[in-house]
């Protein structure tokens, strides 16, 4: 004869607030590095006047993040390969 034990049933209501949490979290984070490259175009006059960069210094300035995608995303694929 088998017996067979009724298991408690989880608790979800603490469970999917700590998720949705977690979202919002992490949808917001997403929004914020998306930005904030097209915060240089704002950024690069006042940093011209405050650091007395020239035009081609704070050009440079802008094209730095460019040279980091060019940069990280082979050097991702590399790490990705190596694991």
């Amino acid at each position: 004869m088998e017996t067979t034990t009724a298991l408690p049933s989880p608790d979800v209501s603490g469970a999917q607030k700590t998720q949705t949490g977690a979202l919002i979290t992490l949808t917001s984070l997403f929004f914020m590095w998306a930005s904030a490259p097209f915060l240089n175009d704002i950024v690069s006059p006042h940093l011209q006047s405050i650091f007395y960069l020239s035009y081609k210094q704070a050009s440079l300035f802008q094209l730095r993040l460019l040279f980091a995608y060019l940069f990280f995303h082979p050097a991702a694929k590399l790490i990705d390969a190596q694991l």
